[in-house]
């Protein structure tokens, strides 16, 4: 019972907590408004969203009809994706549910995660900054080749929005999220872009093809078009990845429960050394700035059969090294705990207050 009332009441105050943190972070850091709507109950978790959001709570039936689309499509998609594995780690060593959400968020908001829909934006303004005619595929296919050859964007060759690990057809998020995002779009002066996004999904595969010879299928993601959609609907950017965290909640809930019920024993990670023959000690004052790492391949094992198997990998060999900090989300990193958590602390105080975070 513990489990589940937490689980419901996390679903119902998160995506409350995120509107009120992202308007404490616009007072705090931007010299906005700090604006605090109560929340009508009633209302569906998408209609909450935008009621409190809004400056004057207005919505429409169509806006709030496609916000709860966007939820249920990002809601969850299978145990492989990282977060939900996370949630699945910690919640085999027997931790309690608020360390084990708190961690799927922290997994959630890395750049190759669900923080991925900042840098689809990203790569998409600078490629509206950088081609003159939107229309011309030529252009758009060209400057796609200067990102897929590390000469353009972040020079990392990847085109963000393209792939996925699981879809690899097609991903059914997209094609849904693709058919809303047109419909809101045509006729209006986000058409062009639109269409520009169109381009890039169709043309990417055919770019990575001619200038790397990568033949394997290859579909566009969610990330191509919600982002896209969020914009159009007047959701400010810092609330992109945290949205996705709102939908998500309610599929990790899900994954912790199975694993309660069905786990048992803990998830833990089997590493084994790649390297072959023994080396030598080198003592420490001669080992100067070398790198002492060892490559490793890992495979992720857990001591029993169970509802959630997971498949070795083998694909994994690297050589340890400092893990670089990705850029944080603001509003993610108070629900998670870290930095500027002191806003979270202010409204601390409202869970004592019904009007404010009563489980709906």
């Amino acid at each position: 019972h513990h489990e589940i009332h937490t689980a419901i009441s996390l679903i119902s105050r998160l995506p409350r907590i995120m509107v009120l943190t992202y308007y404490a972070k616009q007072a705090r850091y931007n010299n906005g408004s700090m604006l605090m709507h109560r929340f009508i109950p009633g209302q569906s978790t998408a209609e909450t969203i935008l009621s409190m959001l809004r400056p004057d709570r207005q919505f429409t039936a169509e806006e709030a009809r496609m916000l709860d689309i966007m939820l249920c499509l990002h809601a969850e998609h299978g145990g492989g994706n990282n977060s939900t594995f996370a949630t699945r780690v910690l919640t085999s060593s027997d931790t309690d549910p608020y360390s084990t959400y708190a961690g799927a968020i922290g997994s959630l908001k890395g750049s190759k995660h669900g923080g991925a829909n900042h840098q689809v934006l990203a790569m998409q303004q600078e490629i509206k900054q950088n081609v003159a005619d939107w229309s011309d595929e030529g252009q758009v296919a060209d400057y796609l080749a200067k990102i897929v050859n590390k000469e353009a964007f972040d020079k990392t060759g990847l085109v963000y929005g393209m792939g996925h690990a699981v879809y690899t057809k097609s991903d059914p998020r997209a094609i849904i999220c693709k058919q809303f995002a047109e419909k809101l779009a045509v006729g209006t002066e986000f058409e062009a872009e639109y269409r520009l996004l169109e381009s890039i999904e169709r043309l990417a595969p055919e770019v990575i093809l001619r200038e790397k010879g990568t033949s394997k299928d290859m579909c566009a993601n969610i990330d191509m078009y919600s982002g896209f959609v969020y914009s159009m609907m007047g959701i400010p950017e810092d609330l992109f990845t945290p949205l996705f965290a709102c939908a998500r909640m309610s599929g990790w809930a899900a994954h912790r429960f199975e694993e309660i019920v069905s786990g048992k024993r803990i998830i833990r990670p089997a590493y084994k050394s790649i390297r072959s023959g023994k080396r030598d000690y080198v003592p420490m004052s001669e080992r100067g700035g070398r790198r002492l790492g060892s490559p490793v391949r890992a495979a992720l094992v857990r001591p029993r059969a169970g509802s959630f198997d997971i498949a070795p990998r083998t694909d994994v060999s690297r050589e340890t090294s400092a893990t670089e900090r990705t850029p944080m989300n603001n509003v993610l990193l108070s629900l998670a705990g870290g930095e500027r958590v002191s806003f979270c602390k202010r409204f601390a105080r409202l869970a004592a207050v019904p009007e404010f975070f009563a489980v709906s």
